[in-house]
C-alpha cells in the first residue's frame, strides 16, 4: 500500500482527492451534468462524526454544516442507505460500532443542498425510477446534456 490504513497522510490524502475532484467538477459544471461518488460531503459528514457524539451534534443551521464556498455545491445530493446487515458481513472493513444513525442524522441536517436518502430496501427499480424522477424535478432550469 502507498498509503498505510488509520494512517494521516491516506486520510490527508483521500480528503484532498474529494477536494480537487470537487474543483474540477466545478470547472466543467456549465457544460455537462457532474456525477459522483463520495465528493466533499462524505467526508465531512465523517469527520463531524468523528468529533461529535450523537446527542452533541451542533443543531441544525450550524455553519459545520455548509459547504465551502469555493467548491461546487451540488444541485442534488442522494444518500443510498444499505441495511445494517449489508456492512457486517466478511467483505467489509466498517465497524459494527453505532454509526449510522450518527451519520444519518448528519445528513439530514445538511440543507443546502438537501441531502436525499434512499433506502435499499426499495429494491433497485425503485430506488431508479426515484432517482430518475428527482433529478428532473429538482433540477428544474439546469441544462441536462
Amino acid at each position: 500500500e502507498v498509503f498505510p490504513r488509520g494512517t494521516l497522510i491516506r486520510k490527508a490524502f483521500y480528503a484532498v482527492s474529494l477536494y480537487v475532484a470537487a474543483r474540477n467538477a466545478k470547472k466543467i459544471y456549465d457544460k455537462f451534468p457532474v456525477v459522483m461518488n463520495g465528493y466533499w460531503l462524505e467526508n465531512a459528514a465523517f469527520a463531524i462524526s468523528r468529533a461529535f457524539r450523537y446527542e452533541k451534534l451542533p443543531k441544525l443551521g450550524a455553519s459545520i454544516y455548509k459547504w465551502p464556498t469555493d467548491i461546487l455545491i451540488p444541485d442534488l445530493v442522494f444518500y443510498v442507505n444499505f441495511p445494517d446487515n449489508y456492512h457486517y458481513e466478511t467483505y467489509t472493513t466498517r465497524s459494527k460500532e453505532n454509526w449510522k444513525p450518527k451519520m444519518l442524522e448528519i445528513f439530514k441536517r445538511i440543507t443546502r443542498p438537501p441531502v436525499l436518502i434512499v433506502s435499499t430496501t426499495m429494491g433497485v427499480k425503485a430506488i431508479v425510477d426515484f432517482i430518475a424522477s428527482e433529478i428532473p424535478r429538482r433540477c428544474r432550469g439546469r441544462r441536462m446534456s
